[in-house]
């Protein structure tokens, strides 16, 4: 017996984008993007169009870039080294605007798991409602990283 079908998630950034998947999908999965521009942009635009289309709540999936570590400005650099062409992407820089960064590093949570769990929940409070993380840095800080998460994500 089947079961219920999976909610279908949009990559959106932009307002059309936001507009789409509110009003036809179960939510949409973000990237770069921390709480300022899903608290006060992503989430109010995305809700907005279900609410017209008489839809419930979407989901919204934060995509991030997480390096538990005690070298954050390495892990910021590790990321500007392999991901800076990005910020060249309107969409992306959009999202870096927003959030009054320059660099993808900046976007990037960094820190020791006390700081990443801080991070973690201001996602949460400004409407996500779960993660897609690409654990980033040296070897030993994306295991690091991977072994922390589970208890460092909110609900974890």
């Amino acid at each position: 017996m089947p079961g219920a079908a999976p909610p279908v998630l949009v990559a959106a950034l932009g307002p059309r984008m936001l507009e789409v998947a509110g009003s036809l999908a179960g939510g949409v999965i973000t990237t770069w993007a921390l709480e300022p521009t899903l608290g006060s942009y992503l989430v109010p635009t995305l809700s907005a169009a279900a609410s017209a289309a008489g839809r419930p709540d979407p989901e919204v999936v934060a995509g991030i870039c997480v390096s538990v570590t005690a070298d954050a400005e390495g892990a910021r650099q590790w990321v500007n080294e392999r991901f800076s062409r990005a910020a060249d992407i309107p969409a992306y820089r959009a999202v870096l605007d927003r959030e009054g960064a320059q660099t993808m590093g900046d976007v990037t949570l960094a820190g020791d798991e006390e700081t990443v769990a801080r991070a973690l929940t201001r996602l949460r409070d400004a409407g996500a409602t779960a993660l897609q993380v690409v654990p980033v840095g040296t070897d030993t800080d994306q295991a690091r990283t991977t072994r922390a998460l589970p208890r460092l994500a909110p609900g974890g």
